[in-house]
């Protein structure tokens, strides 16, 4: 969240999170309580708008300009908060017990590439076989490099090809 606060992009798809969070926990995630009457308005315009919509709708602002008064940060250390992040916290749930193939791009700037790699060391340490890749581009583009890559290693898990490793 704290990468997406203020950034040119970020802050719409921050809100989508933190919607999709309170609607998956209901009762649980305090949002709507932490949103001032703007925020809510946003909350209901965010939720009939299309990504491309949010993602130019809301350059350089912050979860702040939407609160009533908290950061981020305050909101994230809230221990309801916190409990939900801890719940979908991929690298604190069982690793999978199938092949993965994760890519991240480069130059993602939705989702920091330090916690993409957190994530492959953790389903390493716990033996998953995974291939990490960084691919170029930023987090759209890199979608896109990194697909044909994809479609391959998919192909040869349903053809029952050996699957490889970048786990060291």
């Amino acid at each position: 969240a704290e990468s997406l606060d203020g950034s040119a992009t970020g802050e719409g798809l921050q809100l989508y999170a933190l919607i999709g969070l309170q609607q998956a926990y209901p009762g649980q995630f305090p949002l709507d309580d932490s949103l001032s009457a703007a925020g809510k308005a946003t909350e209901a315009s965010l939720k009939t708008q299309c990504v491309v919509q949010t993602l130019a709708g809301y350059p350089f602002k912050k979860f702040s300009d939407y609160s009533t008064g908290a950061t981020i940060q305050q909101f994230d250390a809230q221990p309801a908060v916190a409990s939900v992040y801890a719940q979908n916290n991929l690298i604190t749930r069982p690793a999978p017990t199938v092949p993965v193939l994760q890519y991240h791009a480069a130059l993602d700037e939705i989702i920091p590439i330090g916690q993409a790699r957190a994530l492959n060391q953790a389903w390493c340490t716990a033996g998953v076989g995974t291939v990490f890749t960084v691919v170029p581009g930023d987090h759209i583009a890199g979608e896109t490099t990194g697909l044909p890559n994809a479609v391959s290693w998919l192909t040869d898990r349903f053809a029952g090809r050996s699957t490889p490793t970048t786990c060291s």
